[in-house]
Parts: structure tokens; C-alpha cells; sequence
């Protein structure tokens, strides 16, 4: 007996509607990604009833962004300024430390140099 689907259609037109909104290509991958789960054939096949829907003729079209997509993209864009956050973070901590070991090499040069100098 095949078993139910973790995600739903609505879910992945919310997903390929932030996709589209955000200036992106929905595929099935990003799709996936964004929702986080679900089997890429799943995925695939309601990706292929949405493309279905949003080449409908002009009045049965689905809104572009509906509010759970806006949700979704709002939740997603989020997550990537804390990411972009944490990782700037990281990057000044590793420059900082950077510039402590430059300035160690650069003094235990000198002390050397003056070492030499005195054998």
C-alpha cells in the first residue's frame, strides 16, 4: 500500500509561487529544498499540476503569491540574514585573528633578524 505524502499540493504551490515571486525558476529541486521534505517525485508530480494550473488561461490562474507563500519566503528570507549573520560574524573573528598571527610572524621576524645579527 503506497503511503501518504509528506507534503501537500498547497504546500508545494506555496513553495514554486515564493519561487517565482522571489525571481527564480521553480524546479523541483528548489522546491524541495525550500520545503525541506517530501520524495522529488512527490514533489515532482504536484510541480507539474501547479505548472499546470499557472498556464491556465488568464482568470482561473492561482494568485502569484498567495499569503502562505509570502509566509514561506518571509520565513526562508529570515533564515538566510541570520546565516548571512552568523557568518559575518565568523569571518570577522577568523580576520581578527588573522591579523593577531601576521603580527606575531611579523615580530618573531624582527626578533630573529636581531638574533642573527648578534651570532
Amino acid at each position: 500500500m503506497p503511503r501518504e505524502p509528506s507534503i501537500t499540493q498547497e504546500q508545494v504551490n506555496a513553495a514554486a509561487n515564493a519561487i517565482r515571486a522571489a525571481g527564480a525558476k521553480p524546479t523541483a529541486r528548489a522546491v524541495r529544498a525550500l520545503l525541506g521534505n517530501g520524495s522529488m517525485n512527490t514533489v515532482l508530480g504536484f510541480l507539474r499540476a501547479w505548472q499546470a494550473d499557472a498556464g491556465a488561461p488568464e482568470g482561473t490562474m492561482r494568485p502569484q503569491l498567495d499569503q502562505a507563500a509570502a509566509a514561506l519566503l518571509g520565513t526562508v528570507i529570515s533564515q538566510i540574514g541570520a546565516d548571512l549573520a552568523a557568518a559575518s560574524a565568523s569571518l570577522h573573528q577568523a580576520a581578527t585573528r588573522l591579523a593577531q598571527l601576521e603580527h606575531i610572524v611579523d615580530t618573531t621576524t624582527t626578533q630573529q633578524a636581531a638574533a642573527n645579527r648578534t651570532i
